[in-house]
């Protein structure tokens, strides 16, 4: 078995824009923590796997679509590839071209250069625990327990090689209107892990989070909380690497799918807003319904279709999809032998659950069909189970 992994800063060489909040307009140059890209390569001498984790509110489609092609010319038709976000709200906008281009420059560099060592067999466990160490449902009165840690391991022997942290809680512990580029809790806590593992490579996978956030959960909202919010989630990943891990055989696989979309703009009603909902989530249905109407004059911007993956790894399944998806939508899968992980090939809007009826920011943005939605379930289903 061959192995290859790397990480690289990819700050923006020129002032542009964050993106995450609607506040962000203006072009920031100042850097208060790298951001990364993340690759790790597996390759088992018949299939190849190629995972890229960047931070990033989320890469374009056309941005994964090239990645994938680049990883093809690059290693031939046996290697897969598959790119996540972290979705800081605090990095680049990669719709700006120039940032665009930067990154793809960098991503192709590296992809092109990565280093591969031959490791002999490797093995792979998966740990998973219900964990609300940053995150809790931002929708008053809607509830989930669904919030999970997961930490997918790569083994050579009796040593990690690297791990895959996968987390569904929103990086927005601060505010909106912070000026500096930044890899929020994902970056820190994968810093702070490096400095207690050398030797051992971390990235991070976002995970369904689209109800899921740090709003009810921090205590303010500057970089400290990020700290205090990120020990937190340090100390439960220490905690979780303290449990047994089974391991099994590495056993590479992968499928993808294409899901076809319909959209519809049925009316919602914001005449009664709900009883004792936050100051911040008036404003975001507000805002909510300024996109909902934008978006029903610009339906050519819809995407027509999003592109689903799976990648086994032998004891453990990661579904890979780019949308802000629901918690509920892990409600598809068996966790003990699945995880999904979302913002990937190519970042795609919010999907609220068929059955949600609450009155938020996110049923605003989501224009996609019950059927569809549906579809969307079947599909993981039928990976995750």
């Amino acid at each position: 078995m061959r192995f290859a992994c790397t990480r690289f800063i990819i700050d923006p060489v020129k002032p542009v824009r964050q993106a995450g909040f609607s506040q962000q307009v203006d072009p920031v140059s100042k850097v208060h923590d790298h951001l990364h890209g993340r690759l790790i390569g597996l390759d088992d001498g018949t299939s190849m796997m190629v995972f890229l984790s960047v931070d990033s509110i989320g890469l374009t489609p056309t941005m994964a679509s090239d990645l994938a092609a680049i990883v093809h010319d690059a290693y031939g038709p046996q290697a897969s590839f598959v790119e996540s976000a972290t979705h800081t709200h605090f990095a680049g906008d990669p719709r700006n071209d120039v940032y665009a281009a930067q990154l793809m420059g960098q991503f192709e560099s590296e992809i092109r250069g990565l280093s591969w060592q031959e490791v002999g067999a490797i093995t792979v466990s998966h740990q998973h625990m219900a964990c609300q160490a940053v995150g809790a449902s931002r929708i008053s009165g809607h509830p989930t327990d669904n919030i999970f840690l997961d930490l997918i391991t790569l083994w050579q022997g009796g040593r990690r090689l690297a791990t895959f942290i996968v987390y569904n809680c929103h990086p927005t512990i601060q505010n909106g209107d912070t000026p500096y580029f930044s890899s929020e809790y994902p970056g820190y806590v994968m810093e702070q892990l490096t400095q207690l593992y050398p030797g051992e490579f971390f990235t991070f996978m976002q995970g369904a989070d689209g109800d899921v956030s740090s709003r009810f959960t921090r205590p303010f909202q500057n970089y400290d909380a990020v700290v205090i919010l990120g020990d937190r989630l340090k100390d439960e990943i220490i905690e979780l690497r303290h449990q047994p891990a089974g391991v099994q055989p590495l056993r590479l696989s992968y499928e993808s799918t294409v899901l076809p979309l319909e959209h519809e703009f049925g009316p919602i009603d914001v005449s009664h807003l709900p009883d004792g909902i936050s100051p911040r989530e008036k404003e975001t249905i507000m805002v909510g319904q300024k996109v909902r109407e934008e978006l029903s004059h610009h339906l050519e911007t819809l995407a027509k279709q999003v592109t689903l993956s799976c990648v086994g790894l032998g004891p453990v399944r990661i579904l890979f999809a780019p949308n802000e998806l629901f918690s509920s939508f892990i409600d598809c899968i068996d966790t003990s032998k699945a995880v999904l992980a979302c913002y990937s090939n190519g970042y795609a809007p919010y999907v609220t659950d068929p059955d949600f009826k609450g009155l938020t920011y996110e049923k605003f943005t989501d224009t996609l069909t019950v059927p569809t939605k549906q579809a969307y379930k079947r599909i993981l289903s039928g990976w995750g189970r």
